[in-house]
């Protein structure tokens, strides 16, 4: 079953998330994609902008190709981890 998740993000996690927009990562069991942070104003971390971050669940084998990074990986957990599991 996929499902999309949404969350409020610093602008610092809001540019982990932006550099791994398109990407996949696993939280636990679960495979998700990475989308682009979203705002009202680019993402500018000097600013105390708060960013919608958004994931989406998928199903099947998790691919090398596309792999978020571990900074992406990390920011993924902590934000959407408890809703994952």
């Amino acid at each position: 079953m996929e499902r999309e998740l949404v969350r409020t993000c610093s602008a610092d996690e809001a540019v982990v998330l932006a550099r791994a927009a398109g990407r996949s990562a696993r939280v636990g069991a679960v495979r998700v994609l990475i989308h682009a942070p979203a705002g009202r104003e680019p993402i500018d971390p000097a600013m105390p902008s708060r960013y919608l971050a958004r994931v989406e669940s998928l199903d099947g084998e998790l691919t090398t190709d596309r792999l978020a990074d571990d900074d992406a990986a990390r920011v993924v957990s902590a934000l959407f981890g408890p809703y994952l599991g």
